[in-house]
C-alpha cells in the first residue's frame, strides 16, 4: 500500500492540471507581411480588409502590371493629385524659365534662332525645378509601396516617412554616373541607370542612406536581370503609349507603371502584395 498515491491532506495545495496540448492544424498568419524581408525598418500594419499575403509570391510582369492597374483605380485620387502637382511644377518652372530666356532673337537671314543661352535665374529655376520633381517623384513611389502593402494611399502619406535629403543626394549622384556613362558610348549609362533604378525605392522604403541604397539598389537588380528587364520594357512601352494620347494617358501610365515597379520590388524580395 505505501506505493500507492495517498489522498491530499487538508490545507494541500491542488495538484496542477497537465497542460492543454495546442490545437492541430497549420498556424494562423497576421493579415499584414512582414516588412521588411531582411529585417530594416518597422513593421506597418494593412489597412483594414487589405489582404496581403505573408509568404512569397512568384512574379509575372504581366501579371505586376495589372496590379499596377487595379491598385491606381483603388487609389485614383491620390495619384492623380500627385501627378497634377508634378506637371504643374513642370509647368510652372519651364514657363519662367522660357519667359526669361531671350528665344526670339531675329539673325541675320531673318529666321528665328530659338537656342538661347542660360542666365543665372534660369539656372537657379531649372535647379529648384528638378528638386521639386525628384521630390514628388520619390513621394509617388512612396505613394506606390503604401498600395502594395495595403496601406491608405493619400497625398499626406506620400510625402511622411522617408528622408529627402538622402533621396536628392541620390538623384545627384545617379544623375552624374548615368552623365558618365553616356559619355562612354552610352550602353555604361544605360547599364548605370538599369543597376541604380530602384535606390529612390530603397531610400523610401528602409531609409538608408544614399549610397547603401545605390548598392542594395545595383545587387537586386543584377540578381534579377531577366524580370526587371521585361518590367522596364513594358514600363517604356506604356508611358510611350500614354504620352501619344495627347501626354493625358501619361496620369495614368505613370503612377501605373511606378506601381507595378513596387510589385516587382516586393514580390523578387519574396515579400507578398495587395493583389486587387
Amino acid at each position: 500500500m505505501s506505493d500507492q498515491q495517498q489522498p491530499p491532506e487538508p490545507g494541500d495545495a491542488a495538484p496542477t492540471p497537465p497542460p492543454t496540448p495546442p490545437p492541430a492544424g497549420p498556424p494562423s498568419y497576421p493579415s499584414y507581411p512582414s516588412y521588411p524581408a531582411d529585417g530594416d525598418g518597422p513593421a506597418f500594419a494593412a489597412e483594414p480588409g487589405a489582404q496581403v499575403p505573408s509568404g512569397p509570391q512568384p512574379y509575372r510582369v504581366g501579371e505586376a502590371f495589372g496590379i499596377g492597374f487595379r491598385l491606381f483605380g483603388k487609389h485614383a485620387p491620390a495619384f492623380l493629385l500627385m501627378m497634377l502637382l508634378i506637371v504643374a511644377s513642370a509647368l510652372v518652372f519651364g514657363g519662367i524659365g522660357y519667359a526669361l530666356s531671350d528665344h526670339q532673337t531675329v539673325t541675320s537671314d531673318n529666321s528665328f534662332d530659338l537656342s538661347a543661352e542660360f542666365s543665372a535665374p534660369q539656372i537657379v529655376l531649372q535647379v529648384i525645378g528638378n528638386i521639386i520633381s525628384t521630390l514628388l517623384t520619390a513621394a509617388l513611389i512612396k505613394g506606390a509601396l503604401d498600395a502594395v502593402d495595403g496601406r491608405t494611399v493619400s497625398v499626406g502619406g506620400m510625402f511622411t516617412g522617408w528622408d529627402k535629403l538622402q533621396v536628392l543626394l541620390a538623384a545627384i549622384v545617379v544623375n552624374v554616373l548615368v552623365a558618365i556613362g553616356l559619355v562612354l558610348l552610352i550602353i555604361p549609362g544605360l547599364i548605370v541607370l538599369f543597376l541604380t533604378w530602384f535606390a529612390s525605392y530603397v531610400i523610401v522604403d528602409t531609409g538608408k542612406t544614399v549610397f547603401e541604397a545605390i548598392s542594395a539598389s545595383a545587387s537586386f537588380a543584377s540578381a534579377h536581370v531577366g524580370p526587371l528587364l521585361l518590367t522596364g520594357l513594358l514600363a517604356f512601352v506604356a508611358n510611350i503609349v500614354g504620352a501619344c494620347l495627347c501626354l493625358v494617358g501619361l496620369f495614368v501610365s505613370v503612377p501605373v507603371t511606378i506601381v507595378m515597379a513596387a510589385v516587382a520590388f516586393r514580390q523578387l524580395q519574396g515579400r507578398g502584395v495587395v493583389t486587387a
